[in-house]
């Protein structure tokens, strides 16, 4: 039996965001599906830091050896205050990783089954 290929998760709270523990639950079923080992989940929290996040992740990642970088949703790359989404998304394809975003439709899915 092969490993699965390692990924982390990455996202944002804004207040337009559902709760976070929803998030992260909706990663880790994806991650399940799709036979990735997700290692860790970071979370941008504070418009005041937008790139402390980030930053951690990216040093873990070469630590890892993970081949991506799971994110909810598009609106996760766009990040907090004025960073771009280009920036974040150059950034983690600079350092070599996938950038995985779960479909819509599987967020959904996940959300049925853990409401149930």
């Amino acid at each position: 039996m092969r490993p699965m290929p390692v990924v982390f998760g990455y996202m944002t709270v804004r207040p337009t965001c559902p709760a976070t523990l929803d998030r992260r639950e909706t990663l880790q079923a994806f991650t399940d599906r799709e036979d990735f080992t997700l290692a860790h989940t970071y979370v941008e929290r504070s418009p005041k830091r937008p790139w402390s996040a980030l930053t951690a992740m990216l040093t873990a990642v070469q630590s890892m050896n993970a081949i991506g970088v799971v994110v909810p949703s598009e609106a996760d790359l766009l990040g907090i205050g004025r960073v771009q989404r280009i920036t974040r998304r150059s950034i983690l394809i600079d350092a070599g990783l996938r950038v995985i975003v779960v479909p819509p439709a599987r967020q959904q899915a996940s959300t049925d089954r853990s409401s149930s």
